[in-house]
């Protein structure tokens, strides 16, 4: 099994809660409304087809083509495959699961929702310098051995 997927899953809780009109739990794919596990493999770029019993990947994922759409979604998630197979357990996918069902399921198979990365600050770069500033600065830091890398070698600075 490979590791939970906690990004993807809490991705599609903020799909459904951003456009609540195109989900339908009883629906792999209905038009433009999907179930949670028809949303997981829409948002990891694959389509579906098929009739609402009998769903499987498409198009868009080739190495889930032809997979069915359950086993797909519990791919794509790294939950084992097969285990949500039997629907008179509640589960992740089950028909019945209400949007407060979903959240509780989820923060309960996948943990808490990450927290979100913070975007890296350049390097080397001063904020109000200009293109040529900043190109001195990193080459007189590179020059004082402060970098190992010129910076017209492709780096931000160093």
């Amino acid at each position: 099994m490979t590791a939970p997927n906690t990004e993807l899953a809490y991705r599609v809780l903020d799909q459904i809660d951003a456009h609540p009109e195109n989900w339908n739990q009883n629906e792999w794919q209905c038009g433009t409304a999907a179930c949670f596990a028809g949303w997981a493999i829409r948002l990891s770029g694959g389509t579906m087809s098929g009739s609402q019993y009998d769903v499987w990947v498409a198009d868009g994922l080739p190495e889930l083509r032809g997979e069915q759409a359950s086993r797909a979604a519990e791919s794509l998630l790294g939950l084992p495959v097969g285990e949500y197979d039997n629907c008179d357990d509640e589960h992740l996918f089950d028909p019945d699961n209400t949007r407060e069902d979903l959240g509780r399921l989820v923060a309960e198979i996948f943990g808490p929702r990450p927290e979100p990365v913070p975007a890296a600050e350049p390097i080397g770069l001063v904020e109000g310098d200009t293109a040529a500033e900043q190109y001195d600065n990193a080459y007189a830091r590179y020059e004082a051995d402060e970098c190992d890398v010129p910076p017209n070698a492709g780096s931000a600075g160093c």
